[in-house]
């Protein structure tokens, strides 16, 4: 968002990459959702990393140029999800039983 601000000052082409979360807290505010919607309209480019998250863009903002959006979903290295041997590392290092599910996100989790 600052360099949406300092783009009106003196402009300069930016690229937008949106999670999603911020388009659901600033939908709901009038203003904000005026001012987001223009800053949308105004990026180069904006990068949604889920198709879920592009559907939430074009159902709350009035994107005046659809082409300018692209999904790039967010990703882990198959090498990292399918290693036993950084599993049992990782299991050993924190002292885990191979009972215990494990859980990795790289979300962040919010209301």
């Amino acid at each position: 968002m600052s360099s949406y601000f300092v783009y009106k000052i003196k402009e300069f082409n930016f690229i937008i990459t949106s999670h999603g979360s911020e388009i659901i807290r600033f939908s709901k505010r009038k203003m904000a959702k005026r001012i987001i919607g223009e800053m949308y309209n105004n990026a180069e480019k904006v990068v949604c990393v889920s198709s879920y998250t592009k559907s939430l863009l074009f159902d709350n903002f009035n994107i005046k140029n659809k082409n300018k959006i692209v999904v790039i979903p967010c990703g882990v290295s198959e090498a990292f999800i399918n290693s036993e041997n950084k599993r049992e590392l990782i299991r050993k290092r924190h002292n885990i039983s191979p009972q215990t599910i494990l859980l990795f996100t790289l979300a962040r989790l919010g209301s």
